[in-house]
């Protein structure tokens, strides 16, 4: 490169060499230029999808929320009932618990008569 810009020196002297590498860099910075807008612009449109598909799905998530929400309250209703109308497992056994021992006094019972 250092070969290529003294020969362009030599040929056309300092002036013309000055302004021929201005005009490179200038279209390089130019060219430079065009790809930072099409980079700007792709950025803008990506955070912009972005910026949708988050909002869609925080509606999406915020649906599933009522939902789940709405079954929250339906199970705690079910439970609340089944509370109400249902007896506990301990008041269960305490009242049929004895069965077993009235069974067999009833037996008890119905040997002594037949024995009798």
């Amino acid at each position: 490169m250092d070969k290529a810009v003294l020969t362009i020196i030599s040929q056309f002297g300092i002036i013309p060499t000055i302004i021929i590498l201005i005009m490179v860099v200038w279209f390089l910075l130019r060219e430079i230029k065009k790809e930072v807008k099409t980079i700007t612009d792709s950025y803008s449109s990506l955070r912009y999808e972005i910026s949708q598909k988050l909002d869609e799905l925080k509606e999406h998530s915020d649906e599933r929320d009522r939902e789940t929400a709405e079954l929250v309250e339906q199970i705690r209703r079910r439970l609340e009932s089944v509370e109400r109308e249902y007896v506990t497992r301990e008041d269960h056994y305490q009242a049929l618990g004895g069965w077993r021992e009235e069974m067999r006094e009833i037996r008890a019972i119905i040997l002594k008569e037949k024995c009798a």
